[in-house]
């Protein structure tokens, strides 16, 4: 299991477009993907990663578990890392 955390920085947190922009992401691997700060939800769920209202400066709890845990993470810790492609 890879464990990480990573802080949301676009200016509008994990909203909608976000949200679906890492589902997006989540569900090209088979690894579980949990994602959370206060409690941890199915990172392939975009109605349980918009109900943790994460805003901008939350920081994200990820864990990972799966034969191709490595690469997910990678790509999950890029797309927070980058704003979701928000960020100017």
């Amino acid at each position: 299991m890879k464990k990480s955390s990573a802080k949301i920085i676009n200016e509008t947190g994990l909203h909608a477009r976000a949200a679906s922009k890492l589902v997006d992401i989540a569900t090209e691997y088979s690894s579980s993907i949990k994602i959370g700060h206060e409690k941890m939800v199915d990172g392939k769920s975009i109605l349980a990663l918009m109900m943790l209202a994460a805003v901008k400066g939350t920081v994200l709890n990820i864990e990972v578990e799966g034969i191709d845990e490595e690469q997910a993470m990678n790509s999950i810790l890029d797309l927070i890392g980058t704003g979701f492609g928000e960020t100017k």
